[in-house]
């Protein structure tokens, strides 16, 4: 998913690095983009809790908070993450009615949902179908990420990646939230995940 839904979401007291396009998970220069930054925090979202996850275990950078939102470190798993046979449904048959009804399983309030599509994500059919079969490929590849959070958020109204194989995968300790895949706009934006 590109920045476009996120655009108007912008924290009012952070610079925002949005990193998406998971067909290529190369991380090189990062480093050198956040250098300015004495203190950093991280909030991955749905599939980017697995590739933040695997990507920066073991690197030097530092972090005040990390926050996990929507996800887990099983992204494509049926009891921990989203089901198998739905991810490789929605990869199989991707076309305007299957990115429709993936858009809104992100919501619970038909309002959010109609402000979302209002700043849809701009990728093709093709380039979302590239974007799912990698996801697919480097999790076959690497397996489950390492837990390098310090925070962790249920969606207890996720459909795209249950709130119980959310709460499965966690455990206890974390902060659910009654909200679906989707919970910025409910929010008001990411200030609340980066305090």
């Amino acid at each position: 998913m590109d920045p476009l839904p996120f655009v108007q979401l912008r924290p009012r007291s952070f610079d925002l690095l949005f990193i998406f396009d998971y067909c290529y998970l190369d991380l090189d220069g990062l480093e050198s983009l956040l250098v300015p930054y004495q203190e950093r925090f991280l909030a991955a979202w749905s599939m980017g809790v697995w590739v933040a996850a695997r990507f920066l275990d073991g690197t030097d950078l530092s972090f005040r908070k990390l926050t996990a939102i929507g996800g887990t470190l099983h992204p494509i798993d049926d009891r921990l993450g989203i089901p198998a046979a739905r991810y490789h449904a929605v990869a199989a048959m991707l076309d305007t009615t299957t990115v429709y009804r993936f858009y809104a399983d992100m919501f619970s309030d038909r309002q959010q949902l109609q402000r979302f599509l209002a700043s849809r994500p701009t990728p093709s059919r093709k380039r979302l179908d590239q974007e799912l079969m990698a996801l697919r490929s480097w999790y076959a590849l690497y397996g489950p990420g390492h837990d390098i959070y310090t925070d962790k958020i249920i969606l207890l109204r996720d459909r795209v990646i249950p709130g119980r194989n959310q709460q499965r995968s966690w455990g206890r300790g974390c902060r659910q939230l009654r909200f679906g895949h989707f919970p910025f706009y409910d929010l008001g934006g990411f200030d609340l995940f980066l305090q």
